[in-house]
């Protein structure tokens, strides 16, 4: 992993090798909708790692550990309480 120092916050960027086609796809089907608040569109499921993505959710949870023992000098793990997806529309110059 590397560690960026971003005041105030360092920043973690780790990359997944492999994430499984079956995981990927099931997270793309899910339901959105558009969240006027903030002009996107997100799911409507808000735990889709635990219920869609356990080899992602793995992994970001693994990653959380060791980005908590580098930058926080803690082996107290991070937690996730929720997860959701979001859409972008790409930008086309």
């Amino acid at each position: 992993m590397q560690i960026y120092e971003a005041f105030p916050v360092p920043i973690g960027i780790s990359n997944i090798e492999d994430i499984p086609t079956k995981e990927h796809q099931q997270l793309f089907d899910l339901e959105f909708y558009t969240k006027q608040d903030y002009d996107m569109v997100v799911t409507r499921e808000k735990y889709v790692l635990s219920k869609y993505a356990p080899t992602i959710k793995k992994f970001i949870e693994e990653t959380l550990c060791e980005y908590s023992q580098k930058t926080l000098g803690t082996k107290q793990k991070l937690r996730i309480t929720q997860s959701w997806c979001t859409k972008h529309d790409s930008i086309k110059q």
